[in-house]
């Protein structure tokens, strides 16, 4: 098979680190009118009384906000402290800074500002709402207006008005103008030229131009909704910074990021022209944050890289010798340490405060147990004993005092969700409808553990109750792959879905129980970006891991 060279879109989906490589454009005046429908943001409370005489129109509300925020309420105001309800009058300002974000809440209608934003609340009144942006970007839902009202977004290259929709404005660092819709239709007014932007699609306006023909949202547009994945403008994973691109040959699988954002580490290979056959394959690892290729300080049989959570090092499997082994090292490749080989070792997970790694090992009659071991290979410890078969798809607990897996005897049977603690007692099985072909992952507050059932849906197990709650796919399409918002919910759900008739497949957000899953990110067939569809969701994941929760204000 003739091998092609494919391009990874990674910088926009980077979390928190990356958005120190975003600057501030050249000004652009950009102005976006909306009218949206209905959503439950929060109502700006009345104005507190002040010995300043406050704008007459309808006051902003800060809602929530995450990392280094500010705002000043008044026109010509010093920056403030974030309180919860602040309120932000006609000429006030919100800024987010580097990895951080805030939601506000204008009356009726509700904004995301994303890292590096400054907007201001240049106009209110019965009749128009008018915001300003210089730099960023914004995600706003706007709801509920009449005939005779609109909603606007200006920046210093454009002008947009929409009437009913969920869409997005963004300044990019070389001034030109970027308009994006979910939902409805807005109206771009940039030179001499107005044109419409549909729902999924996006137009952009370089500085002093006209807008372009409005095309399909780009990757990296999409991606960046991840920042207001729902009517809510929730954050389903971080979606920010400056974008950066890797091109290698054949397909990226389980790409991994380190805590901080700069590492990536996955491995690639180039399937065979037969599907018995193997072409070639290897480690990818770079320090994203100066371009330095890291690949050389691992051994060419490495795969399965993860990050310690809370330290520096790197895990992976080594298949190099006469049987696999686990291995450790520094970020830059030094203090290489290596545990088993004396049968399959594979596939390390390293617990939430990076003190073991749990892993499976081949036992005598050909099935896998689960291990745990600190990452020198001491304290080794067998979790599964006593039960022939696979043990696998392993992770933790957010606490780190359970493990989730699942067993099976075929991988082509179902199989059986199971519940151990850390230490392997109090075994306990959840599901008797499980596929080995995803990962089991828990909720951010630890009540669920969600899995793909054998039956091309997923499931939520939920621990408390000690039932299983079915989420229903969308109409013709499999379900596998749910993975958690960084939130301290764990919602919206996302999962990878696709539709058995059409072949084409794509990312779903499922906004709470109950509800039916929307989509968020239709892949369609192949490639986007150069990820496959596969590993994007990996990739995803990473992303969407702890660098915007762990820093959420306090009382958030």
């Amino acid at each position: 098979m003739k091998r092609s060279s494919y391009t990874v879109l990674t910088g926009l989906i980077l979390s928190s680190l990356l958005a120190a490589c975003t600057g501030a454009g050249a000004p652009t005046t950009t102005t976006i009118a909306a009218t949206a429908p209905p959503s439950s943001a929060t109502t700006a409370p009345a104005p507190t009384p002040s010995s300043t005489p406050q704008p007459a129109g309808p006051p902003a509300s800060l809602v929530d906000w995450i990392n280094l925020v500010d705002a000043h309420p008044l026109p010509a105001e010093d920056w403030e402290a974030p309180q919860t309800d602040m309120l932000i009058y006609e000429g006030g300002e919100v800024r987010a800074q580097e990895a951080s974000t805030a939601r506000v809440a204008l009356p009726k209608n509700l904004v995301r500002v994303a890292p590096n934003t400054i907007f201001t609340y240049a106009q209110a009144d019965a009749d128009s709402t008018r915001l300003q942006l210089e730099q960023g970007q914004l995600w706003i839902n706007v709801e509920g207006l009449d005939p005779d009202q609109s909603f606007e977004v200006e920046t210093p290259g454009a002008v947009a008005a929409v009437r009913g929709t969920r869409f997005s404005v963004r300044v990019a660092p070389d001034g030109r103008t970027v308009v994006s819709a979910q939902e409805g239709a807005v109206s771009v007014i940039a030179g001499a030229a107005t044109i419409t932007v549909t729902a999924g699609n996006e137009t952009r306006i370089p500085v002093g131009g006209d807008p372009s023909t409005p095309h399909q949202l780009s990757p990296e547009e999409q991606v960046r909704w991840g920042m207001a994945g729902d009517a809510e403008l929730s954050v389903i994973f971080p979606a920010f910074g400056t974008a950066q691109t890797m091109t290698h040959t054949g397909f990226l699988s389980r790409p991994a990021l380190s805590p901080e954002g700069c590492y990536l580490a996955s491995f690639y290979y180039v399937p065979g022209s037969a599907s018995s056959e193997k072409g070639a394959s290897g480690p990818v690892y770079a320090d994203l944050c100066t371009g330095a290729s890291l690949t050389a300080t691992l051994p060419l049989s490495a795969e399965a890289p993860a990050f310690n959570p809370k330290g520096d090092r790197l895990a992976y499997t080594d298949y190099g010798g006469a049987k696999p082994q686990i291995c450790t090292q520094a970020l830059d490749g030094a203090e290489r340490a290596c545990f088993g080989g004396d049968r399959y070792y594979g596939w390390p997970f390293w617990s939430p405060d990076g003190e073991w790694l749990a892993f499976y090992a081949a036992d005598p009659d050909g099935g896998i147990q689960l291990y745990r071991a600190r990452p020198d290979g001491s304290e080794l410890q067998t979790l599964t004993a006593g039960q022939s078969g696979n043990h696998h798809a392993q992770s933790w607990s957010p606490d780190g005092e359970w493990l989730a897996y699942v067993y099976d005897t075929s991988y082509d049977q179902p199989g059986e969700l199971w519940v151990l603690r850390a230490d392997g007692s109090e075994a306990r099985r959840l599901s008797d409808n499980a596929s080995a072909s995803s990962q089991t992952t828990w909720s951010p507050d630890g009540k669920f553990v969600a899995f793909a059932g054998f039956d091309k849906q997923v499931w939520l197990a939920a621990l408390a109750e000690d039932t299983l709650i079915p989420i229903a796919p969308p109409e013709n399409h499999g379900c596998t792959q749910p993975t958690w918002s960084p939130t301290a919910s764990g919602w919206p759900l996302s999962l990878f879905c696709k539709d058995a008739t059409q072949g084409k497949a794509g990312l779903w957000l499922l906004t709470g129980m109950g509800q039916p899953p929307q989509p968020q990110l239709l892949l369609g067939t192949g490639l986007v970006g150069g990820w496959e569809t596969g590993s994007v969701r990996a990739q995803l994941d990473v992303a969407g891991s702890e660098a915007l929760h762990r820093g959420t204000a306090p009382g958030k």
